[in-house]
């Protein structure tokens, strides 16, 4: 069912299980079968903005747009931050940022009489520029001279001075164990204090969540949707004829946990279970 996105799009598949058919009823119980789906297969996951590392800080407030609640923690990564210098110990040129190319992509240059240290910068780490950080995408260094380098934004015209990089290539961080961390229902992720920022580091927190939409919700993701709208149908009809027609419930029901078995295999394969 591609393209789909409310649940009131999945009543004209129902109607002919549904002779008596009252829409308030119908739109309830494809809300809760959305609820117990997404809760028992763990199929909705996100992954959140990246959270900015605040030094001495383990409790962080997860926030997403979605029409959902936060049911649980997929994964946690954190950036590791080490800063590298532009140029060799004892180098005394400044050293400056200019943009040849506004982009996109945004390419620049710095120059130095000494070459920088390549083993430590590299696509991913970031790059302070007057005061501002900058992921940088693509890195060369043929030694002293030009050292050319894409970024993520543009810093703006004329020579700007380099603060500081940092190598945060994802790489080099770190996935959390379950162990070192925990949500703080409704929406707070608290760290192992074996995990303590002992800095501040711009995006330094990368977290996956699981999510449930919430009772009032009108729909999910199209790629949700898509995948698993017929599960939620049949669970939905399954409660809609318990009554009317058992037989026929318990025959959705069976449908529903097939598809629902099917879903945790997936959702257990990508999580390495």
């Amino acid at each position: 069912m591609a393209g789909i996105t409310q649940f009131s799009d999945l009543i004209r598949y129902m109607m002919p299980d549904l002779p008596g058919y009252v829409e308030g009823p119908t739109m309830a119980a494809l809300r809760a079968a959305a609820r117990e789906f997404c809760q028992r297969s763990k199929a909705w996951t996100l992954e959140l903005p990246a959270i900015d590392l605040v030094e001495d800080l383990v409790e962080y407030d997860l926030t997403t747009t979605e029409d959902a609640i936060f049911k649980g923690i997929k994964a946690v990564h954190i950036l590791s931050s080490t800063d590298v210098g532009i140029v060799a110990a004892g180098a005394t040129t400044p050293t400056a940022f200019t943009v040849d190319t506004a982009g996109p992509p945004i390419k620049g240059h710095f120059t130095c009489t000494s070459a920088p240290d390549t083993t430590t910068i590299g696509k991913g780490a970031r790059i302070v520029i007057a005061g501002v950080t900058y992921r940088i995408l693509a890195f060369t260094a043929p030694g002293t001279g030009t050292n050319e380098v894409t970024l993520d934004a543009n810093p703006g015209t004329g020579a700007k001075t380099i603060t500081t990089v940092r190598n945060l290539d994802c790489t080099d961080g770190m996935n959390l164990e379950e162990s070192d961390y925990r949500l703080l229902l409704p929406s707070t992720l608290v760290l192992n204090e074996d995990y303590t920022p002992n800095e501040d580091i711009t995006g330094g927190l990368v977290v996956e969540v699981y999510l449930v939409p919430t009772p009032e919700s009108n729909g999910l993701p199209t790629w949700i949707m898509t995948r698993y709208s017929d599960a939620i149908i049949w669970l939905a009809l399954h409660r809609l004829l318990k009554r009317s027609d058992p037989d026929r419930s318990m025959y959705f029901l069976a449908q529903y946990n097939e598809k629902l078995n099917e879903s945790m295999v997936e959702t257990a394969e990508e999580i390495g279970a």
